[in-house]
């Protein structure tokens, strides 16, 4: 993350989601609700992060959908190339030792299913 647009999340001990996401991204801001809720219903277990390879400029401009998870950005692209990421949105779940357990589009991780991931791969 080159700079936070929230205050940097404490990942100690959570699961990490990090949506890869931009703001001119109209299937990017439909994922906003889900990622809401996943962060509401799992806050104690789990820490979401967006991910833009925007401007902070250009991020701020976004008011609508409210994003009520971590923001941050990455202007270079690194998480991007690393991940090989081909089209966006695209989120990864790493558990509380960095082992990833989901990559794919966010929706397809309901409650139920993320639920089973926590509960199966918590320490």
């Amino acid at each position: 993350v080159d700079q936070w647009l929230t205050p940097a999340p404490n990942v100690n001990g959570k699961f990490v989601l990090v949506e890869i996401w931009q703001t001119t991204c109209e299937p990017c801001r439909g994922e906003v609700s889900h990622l809401n809720d996943l962060q509401a219903k799992f806050k104690d277990r789990l820490v979401v992060i967006g991910l833009s390879n925007e401007p902070v400029e250009e991020m701020r401009k976004l008011t609508s959908p409210r994003l009520n998870y971590y923001v941050g950005t990455d202007t270079q692209a690194r998480t991007m190339q690393a991940l090989e990421v081909q089209g966006i949105p695209h989120a990864i779940l790493m558990d509380t030792n960095g082992m990833v357990r989901f990559e794919g589009v966010s929706s397809y991780l309901d409650e139920k299913g993320l639920q089973h991931l926590l509960d199966r791969y918590a320490n």
